[in-house]
């Protein structure tokens, strides 16, 4: 099978949803009960080389939606959940299958001390707000706003992920 037919395939297995759309901490849930799953040969050749060098068998991933699909590019949002974290990438790739960019843009991790929070707004299907905020412990009484750094992401002609703020 073409590479083109194997990345045709993998790119099927993700959505066209209606914008705006967050992304939360049990956002993935929504995505996963439509989901088929992701085969192990498609995370080989699109997904873990770029995301998944630490990846164990307990890693999982889940194919969330389309974000954008260009002339040049096309543009989806996947789930990443390992141990002590969870992440939404978005990842750009040319037509035939090649990585031109990825970047995380919601999700959750610690360092065992401090849990890190990420919740990412998409107004349409180029431009992402992520809120960034730290917790001390699982309780969220100690949530400090003060801490709290705020991010847009555009989507640029060519498929990188630029820092816009």
């Amino acid at each position: 099978m073409s590479n083109a037919k194997v990345f045709s395939n993998f790119i099927e297995l993700f959505q066209s949803v209606p914008f705006p759309v967050n992304l939360h901490q049990d956002a993935h849930h929504d995505f996963s009960n439509q989901d088929k799953g992701i085969k192990p040969e498609l995370l080989d050749a699109f997904v873990i080389p770029y995301i998944g060098q630490q990846d164990d068998e307990l890693t999982e991933y889940v194919p969330c939606f389309r974000l954008k699909a260009e002339k040049n590019f096309i543009a989806i949002v996947l789930w990443r959940a390992a141990l002590l974290q969870y992440e939404y990438f978005v990842m750009t790739y040319t037509n035939s299958g090649e990585l031109i960019h990825h970047q995380v843009i919601a999700g959750m991790k610690t360092d065992g001390e401090n849990i890190i929070t990420r919740i990412a707004m998409i107004d349409n299907d180029s431009v992402i707000h992520m809120v960034e905020g730290i917790v001390e412990n699982e309780n969220a009484l100690n949530y400090d706003p003060s801490i709290t750094r705020e991010f847009t992401f555009e989507i640029t002609p060519d498929g990188y992920i630029s820092l816009e703020h």
